[in-house]
């Protein structure tokens, strides 16, 4: 018997359960929706970044849950395109604000007028010529191994040639001129062991008709594997090494420094003999 307040369901009709909350939706949603809105502030969008990433943390959990309570899927992948576009945004307004702040420095430096740099209290010290033979000259040579420029100083220890298979040139093609050395910074800038290629070339004088600089080959020594591109101090001093391919055993191999990569007037030439 039926209760007569509450009358039968028709015969054959489906009973559609209740759709439950899926607030992790809701809130990768408003989270990823905030992190948009924070985002375009140079710096301070750091806060869009975090609140974009939990949104989209959040709005993907949402997204699975969605499945089971049939509700807060659309608002789910909604909170995943906002907080991913919240990232991508900040972290490209951040870049393009660096460079613009990095840009504005420069062009700042470039404006100083020469005038405005501090004298020295002896004041025809200050104005002698920059090729000056005397202590403290800022004149770039390379002779007898030793190359000195006003922002490093690089001494070559010994070279020899390594041949085919063996040790230092294991996996070449060609025989190598290997040279090790020591690298000084002699300034605050970023300088590595690998600034070696920035000053030399190597040639060898056995083509008749054009120069034949040499290609760079691998590392000859592997204990300098994970040290070669480490930041030297100011006033460190850093070993390395560095090898050239050789076209044959017997031209001798001409060393040249140049502070413009190849494109300024060279400091100086040494020739290796072979044998």
């Amino acid at each position: 018997m039926s209760d007569p307040h509450f009358p039968d369901a028709p015969a054959g009709a489906t009973i559609t359960a209740p759709q439950g909350s899926n607030g992790l939706a809701t809130a990768g949603f408003v989270l990823g929706l905030l992190g948009v809105l924070t985002c375009w502030i140079p710096i301070l969008n750091v806060l869009g970044i975090l609140l974009g990433i939990l949104g989209v943390v959040l709005a993907a959990v949402g997204f699975a849950k969605s499945r089971k309570v049939g509700t807060g899927k659309g608002l789910s992948i909604a909170g995943i395109v906002l907080g991913t576009l919240a990232v991508l945004l900040a972290v490209l307004i951040n870049v393009a604000f660096s460079q613009a702040v990095d840009e504005a420095l420069d062009g700042d430096d470039a404006d100083v007028p020469s005038s405005t740099v501090a004298a020295s209290p002896d004041s025809a010290a200050s104005n002698r010529p920059a090729d000056s033979d005397e202590s403290g000259s800022a004149e770039a040579t390379f002779k007898d191994g030793v190359l000195t420029t006003s922002d490093v100083k690089i001494v070559i220890t010994s070279h020899k040639v390594i041949p085919v298979g063996k040790k230092g040139n294991e996996y070449g093609d060609k025989p190598v001129l290997a040279f090790w050395y020591k690298i000084t910074n002699l300034t605050d800038k970023d300088t590595s062991p690998m600034d070696w290629i920035y000053y030399f070339s190597a040639y060898q004088d056995n083509n008749p008709n054009a120069e034949n600089e040499l290609d760079v080959a691998a590392l000859p020594d592997d204990q300098y594997l994970d040290s070669q591109t480490e930041n030297i101090k100011k006033g460190g001093t850093v070993e390395n090494a560095m090898a050239y391919e050789l076209d044959d055993k017997a031209t001798p191999v001409e060393l040249v420094a140049n502070e413009s990569l190849g494109f300024g007037d060279d400091l100086g030439r040494v020739t290796y003999q072979l044998k």
